[in-house]
């Protein structure tokens, strides 16, 4: 069953005891002590230390204040006491059930929707969503025969034309199918097509979460769906550009003092964060960049471009964004616009680079940049940009001694940054999570350029304040919250792009070019509804 299948791989997963003396076996095991052993070590006289990790000093950053101390920060847990800073009052919304037919709904079923859709509505009251004035309820039948294919996409579309029709401003889909194409067909209905919100919903959730109440006879199962559609009402009022929190992001000012960045009357700041994955990256496996801009000083609203790159022929994996330049002018009129001004202070977070690409992004995307700053500011003084690589995929850990002499996690704001960094480099490991399994992975920021002039304190502090800026999260991230948005716009975006013609490929792989450049790049970027264009539609 799937708690059976959850249970073991829970068990699976190491504590930060058991990690750390697996780490201490492992090495002492390669026997560095014992010179005939390795006679290669005793030659270059390399030698390892296998009897204790190394001890280095570490500090840990004070949590940030949130809507002005009116939320409550434990252990990177933000409670917001059902209070959201501007709540957007929805007018009409629909809860559609995609499930397979035949009908009619089943008793349990029904019962279990009705639940939900009561408590939906009473926690928007809570959070002043509410009360909302029409509410639609409607059911589309999803057969997962693949002969049913185009009945399928026809059922989708007929309801969505329908919402269109009735002014709707939201469609909550619970999904109770294993058809693959029905998230990507409601996301390719709502974001490019019609331009109406949607918010995705597992029925099997719904089902676990009641089920957990049956088994434990824990709390009480009204307050299991609050829970639920609360977490649900921080992603929709993020996507209707409400606002959930503000976070007091330091910023030193001129006279030396520290204030929010949003306080700041001389200077106004913007943030960046970007991803690319590559899954094969070929015409028919493209890669997926996506560039995340803050609309304003505290990151309270963002907007996305995303834009798809593949190479004219065979296949490779180029870890730039070719077209940064277009999506980061696009990303500051989105910041003027909203602000009747552009930003003096860029910082941007970029994942995903290893050291040895840190050139390539030096003399391409920063030089992208640059003329995204000269072709939007025009004769205006151009603004400073400070640029840091995010790297998650590390092999280093830290561990701490808890109160019984045991090893334990590190807590959230945990910095390090000497000792085990580059000697040469502005550095530094950032824990700024709590992890609820399993041992944590700090990231690892390389400042590749800096014209703020940020001393390592303020980086530091500003980094990991913008950890608790994300408004679904009810936790801080392990990355900024810019950069998070980035990897799922990346990762959901692939569906939305219009479908190519790729019968030419014939089932066999194609050749890796042996030295690609980025002249052998192709992009093209994501179009979707001019009412989503500026709005968080990955949220």
């Amino acid at each position: 069953s799937p708690n059976e299948q959850r249970n073991r791989q829970n068990l699976s997963i190491p504590t930060p005891d058991q990690r750390y003396k697996d780490i201490m076996s492992s090495v002492q095991s390669c026997s560095y002590q014992s010179p005939p052993t390795l006679p290669l070590c005793k030659a270059v006289q390399f030698t390892v230390d296998d009897h204790e990790m190394k001890l280095i000093k570490a500090r840990i950053l004070p949590p940030p204040i949130i809507n002005n101390n009116h939320a409550e920060i434990t252990m990177g847990r933000i409670n917001l006491k059902g209070k959201f800073v501007d709540p957007y009052k929805l007018k009409s919304i629909a809860f559609v059930y995609f499930g397979p037919p035949p009908p009619p709904l089943s008793p349990p079923r029904k019962a279990l929707m009705e639940k939900f859709v009561e408590s939906f509505n009473k926690m928007a009251r809570i959070f002043h969503l509410g009360p909302i004035q029409t509410i639609q309820k409607d059911i589309v039948w999803i057969s997962e025969n693949e002969q049913d294919r185009e009945q399928n996409l026809n059922s989708i579309e007929k309801c969505f034309t329908h919402r269109k029709q009735q002014k709707c401003e939201l469609v909550i889909c619970i999904m109770d199918s294993s058809w693959n194409e029905l998230r990507p067909s409601i996301k390719l209905n709502g974001t490019v097509k019609y331009g109406i919100t949607t918010q995705c919903l597992l029925y099997s959730k719904l089902q676990e979460q009641m089920d957990k109440f049956q088994r434990t006879q824990r709390g009480h199962p009204d307050r299991i769906l609050d829970n639920m559609c609360e977490n649900l009402l921080r992603k929709i009022n993020f996507k209707m550009q409400g606002i959930n929190t503000k976070v007091e992001l330091p910023i030193n000012t001129n006279n030396g003092i520290v204030a929010s960045a949003a306080s700041k009357t001389e200077d106004a700041w913007q943030f960046m964060g970007a991803d690319v994955i590559h899954p094969v990256c070929r015409q028919d496996k493209p890669s997926i960049a996506a560039v995340v801009g803050s609309g304003d000083a505290v990151c309270s609203t963002s907007a996305v471009r995303v834009c798809k790159q593949w190479p004219k022929n065979g296949k490779c994996a180029i870890e730039a964004i070719v077209d940064l330049k277009q999506m980061v002018t696009e990303l500051l009129e989105y910041y003027r616009e909203g602000n009747r001004r552009l930003p003096n202070k860029i910082v941007f977070y970029r994942d995903g680079v290893d050291d040895g690409q840190f050139a390539r992004v030096l003399n391409f995307e920063i030089p992208q940049i640059k003329q995204a700053f000269q072709e939007v500011y025009e004769n205006e003084p151009l603004p400073s940009l400070t640029f840091i690589v995010v790297k998650k995929r590390h092999h280093t850990r830290f561990f701490v001694l808890d109160h019984h002499n045991k090893t334990a996690n590190i807590p959230p704001g945990l910095v390090v940054d000497t000792d085990v960094v580059h000697p040469g480099q502005f550095s530094f490991f950032l824990n700024s999570h709590k992890a609820l399994q399993g041992t944590n992975r700090p990231a690892l920021y390389h400042v590749l350029y800096d014209e703020i002039k940020f001393t390592a304190d303020e980086l530091q502090l500003l980094t990991y304040y913008l950890c608790f800026t994300d408004p679904r999260s009810s936790t801080s991230e392990a990355i900024p919250s810019l950069v998070h948005q980035a990897d799922l716009a990346a990762s959901n975006a692939r569906d939305l792009f219009p479908e190519k013609d790729t019968s030419t490929y014939d089932g066999y792989a194609a050749d890796a070019l042996e030295e690609p450049s980025l002249n052998d790049i192709v992009t093209e970027h994501l179009s979707v509804h001019e009412d989503m264009r500026d709005t968080p539609h990955f949220g």
